[in-house]
């Protein structure tokens, strides 16, 4: 299934690099 959907796999990639960044935005002004 994987192998035949690649294009989904990295959406789902970005979709949590895109999340994982966005908190980390969050934390920075959270410390600020």
């Amino acid at each position: 299934m994987e192998a035949s959907r690649p294009a989904e796999e990295a959406e789902m990639q970005e979709s949590e690099a895109q999340l994982s960044g966005e908190l980390s935005d969050l934390g920075a002004t959270r410390k600020l």
